[in-house]
């Protein structure tokens, strides 16, 4: 056992000497760089459940007959101002079955009016409860349709409105092409800012939902025509004082007086013939004389009148011919003028 155990105190210390004989250092390990950042993978987006419209909520909660959470929702929506004519009608019916529901017989009757005063068709389904009927009945019979006419220049806005017992008209809200801008205020009558460009006309209640609207036709710019393109034009002169007819006339006369020339040549010509032979009887030269002296009338008219219609087509060519008088804007360095024509 002694034998045992000295062996085993040798073993260890040979070992030990060894491990002090070769103190040949492990490298430490090799540093490893940070991995590298890597993108999160995508995910597909969680779908969202589609959003519940209020309507239908309030609509839900009233088959359970939870009056009165239904009716908050329903006021809530009419608040937030952002329903048509058509929805208004429906949240307002609603509320007032609500409050017919929860009984507030005053309040269903003024929610019913504004319905009738929007869409007096609206009726209640066949059989309904008494609690819904003399409500409505009440507000049928003290409200007349809210009659609601718009109009709109440039600059002012215009609404017309009938009787309105129910009080659910409150102004006027005008909308521009910018989305962004928006102009509103109580009363018929709003003016419209020179730098908006209006597109929509609406009629709102307190909170702003639309009772009536209509669009803004945009204005159609004026026509401006250049000064140079642009003439007042009077209207073409009577015959009488264009050149070109004394013209003629003057070509007219002077035909006559040619003829007269030529006819008087024939009876000059004649009466020497006459004279020359001789024999002849002295009726027939006072004849050929008589007629020469017709002709030569005919010459002088002629020219005479040759002469003064030429004058009168010469003044009529100075004082602007045929063309029709006009005043024509013509630009120069200094500004604008007028060239005029008579």
């Amino acid at each position: 056992m002694r034998v045992l155990v000295v062996s085993i105190a040798i073993a260890i210390a040979l070992v030990a000497t060894a491990a002090r004989a070769d103190p040949t250092p492990t490298a430490p390990p090799a540093p490893t760089a940070p991995p590298a950042p890597t993108a999160p993978a995508p995910t597909a987006p969680a779908p969202t459940a589609p959003a519940v419209d209020p309507l239908d909520e309030a609509r839900a909660l009233e088959s359970t007959l939870d009056y009165e959470r239904a009716l908050v929702i329903v006021d809530r929506e009419i608040a937030r101002g952002a329903a048509s004519r058509a929805r208004l009608v429906e949240l307002h019916l609603l509320a007032g079955k609500l409050g017919a529901g929860l009984d507030h017989p005053d309040v269903a009757r003024a929610h019913f009016a504004r319905a009738l005063a929007l869409a007096p068709s609206t009726r209640l389904a066949d059989g309904s409860s008494p609690k819904l009927t003399e409500p409505f009945d009440a507000a049928r019979a003290a409200t007349p349709p809210l009659s609601i006419t718009l109009s709109a220049t440039r600059t002012r806005a215009i609404a017309a409105v009938g009787a309105d017992p129910a009080q659910i008209f409150w102004g006027l809200r005008v909308r521009a092409h910018d989305p962004a801008r928006v102009v509103a205020a109580r009363g018929t009558a709003i003016d419209i800012p020179p730098d908006l460009s209006p597109a929509e006309l609406d009629a709102i209640d307190e909170y702003g939902n639309v009772l009536e609207a209509t669009a803004i036709e945009a204005p159609q710019p004026a026509a401006v025509a250049s000064l140079t393109s642009r003439a007042a034009i009077a209207p073409p002169r009577p015959i009488v004082r264009r050149w070109t007819t004394w013209a003629l006339a003057t070509g007219a006369a002077l035909a006559v007086a040619g003829v007269g020339a030529a006819r008087f040549d024939a009876a000059q010509d004649e009466w020497n013939q006459l004279e020359t032979a001789g024999g002849h009887e002295y009726s027939q030269l006072a004849e050929i004389e008589s007629r020469g002296r017709d002709w030569g009338l005919v010459v002088d008219i002629g020219l005479g009148a040759a002469a003064a219609t030429a004058i009168v087509a010469v003044v009529m060519y100075a004082i602007g011919g045929d063309s029709p008088r006009s005043l024509t804007p013509a630009a120069n360095n200094g500004g604008v003028g007028f060239t005029a024509r008579f």
